[in-house]
C-alpha cells in the first residue's frame, strides 16, 4: 500500500483504492513520520495495551520491542525465564513491576502449536474448545486452573506439567540449561507455596483419594506466570500439553491460599496424580 497526496490509500502496483472502513482499524497500529510515506512501526495488538510492544526495523533487529524503551521482549522473558523475579527485571529496564509480569504472563500462557490450550466444562461429557489463555480466562474469571498431559495413564488420569518435565529430568534428556531451569524453578514453587502431602500426607492416597489432583486458583497469577518455562521444556521434547480450566473440578480434599486438591467427579477407583 501506499499513500497519494490526497491522503488516501492506494495498492502501489495498480492504485487500487481500499475500502476504508476495514483497513481503519488496522491503520490505526501504524506509526508514520511526517513526510514519510512508510510506517516505521508497527505494534503488535496480541501484547498488553498497558505496555505496548511493537515491529520497528531501527531497534532489536526486526524483533518486537518494548514501545517505550526499545528493550526486545525476548531480553525480559529470558530472564525471567532463568529465574529473575519481576522486581529485578522492572528495576534493570526502568519500567512497573506489573508491565514485566503482564510480558510474562502473556509469553507464559501462549500455547505452542499444536499444544492446545483446552477449557474443561465440569461434568460427565466436558466441553473442549482450543483457545488463547487470556481469551478463557475472560470467559470464566472464577474457574480453577490445571496444566497437564494430554496422554492419560494406564488408569485413566493425566500427569501434571511439573511431573512432565521431572520425568525428562529423571530420564536424563533435559539440556543444561533446561536443568538449571527446572531446579531454580522447583526451588522457588517450593518456597512460594506450600506442598499439600506435607500438611496431609494422605491428600494423594490412592486408596483415600483416588485420583487426587492439584489445581491452581485462579488469583495464583505469579505461580500460573511461572509455568511457561515448563511448557517450554515440554515443547522442546515433543511433549504435548494442555490447559484446563473448570469451575468445579472436583471435591476438594485440601484448600490454601494458592491451590485445591480434588477428587474429579465420577472418579470411581482411579489411580490419581502425584504432586502438583
Amino acid at each position: 500500500m501506499s499513500s497519494t497526496g490526497s491522503g488516501d490509500l492506494r495498492r502501489a502496483r495498480d492504485g487500487q483504492a481500499p475500502i476504508h472502513e476495514v483497513v481503519a482499524e488496522y491503520l490505526r497500529y501504524l506509526s508514520w513520520e511526517a513526510g514519510d510515506e512508510f510506517p516505521f512501526s508497527f505494534q503488535l495488538r496480541q501484547y498488553p495495551a498497558t505496555v505496548p510492544v511493537v515491529i520497528d526495523p531501527r531497534f532489536g533487529h526486526g524483533l518486537p520491542v518494548i514501545e517505550a524503551n526499545r528493550v526486545p521482549v525476548k531480553a525480559l522473558t529470558d530472564l525471567w525465564e532463568a529465574g529473575e523475579s519481576v522486581e529485578d527485571i522492572a528495576y534493570e529496564y526502568d519500567m512497573e513491576p506489573e508491565q514485566v509480569d503482564a510480558l510474562c504472563l502473556r509469553r507464559a500462557v501462549r500455547p505452542h502449536r499444536p499444544h492446545l490450550a483446552v477449557i474443561s466444562v465440569a461434568g460427565p461429557q466436558p466441553e473442549q474448545d482450543p483457545v488463547a489463555y487470556d481469551a478463557v480466562m475472560a470467559r470464566d474469571p472464577i474457574a480453577y486452573v490445571r496444566f497437564q498431559g494430554t496422554v492419560p495413564r494406564a488408569r485413566g488420569n493425566f500427569p501434571g506439567v511439573f511431573g512432565l518435565v521431572n520425568g525428562l529430568a529423571r530420564d536424563g534428556r533435559l539440556t543444561a540449561k533446561q536443568e538449571r531451569f527446572r531446579r531454580t524453578n522447583n526451588d522457588w514453587y517450593d518456597a512460594a507455596y506450600t506442598d499439600p502431602s506435607t500438611i496431609d500426607p494422605a491428600v494423594y492416597d490412592d486408596r483415600v483419594n483416588p485420583g487426587a489432583a492439584a489445581w491452581f486458583k485462579p488469583t495464583a497469577v505469579e505461580l500460573i506466570a511461572r509455568v511457561g518455562g515448563y511448557l517450554e521444556i515440554l515443547a522442546a521434547h515433543g511433549v504435548e500439553w494442555q490447559l484446563v480450566r473448570s469451575a468445579d473440578p472436583g471435591r476438594v480434599v485440601y484448600e490454601d491460599a494458592h491451590q485445591i486438591v480434588v477428587v474429579p467427579h465420577g472418579c470411581g477407583e482411579r489411580t490419581g496424580s502425584r504432586g502438583r
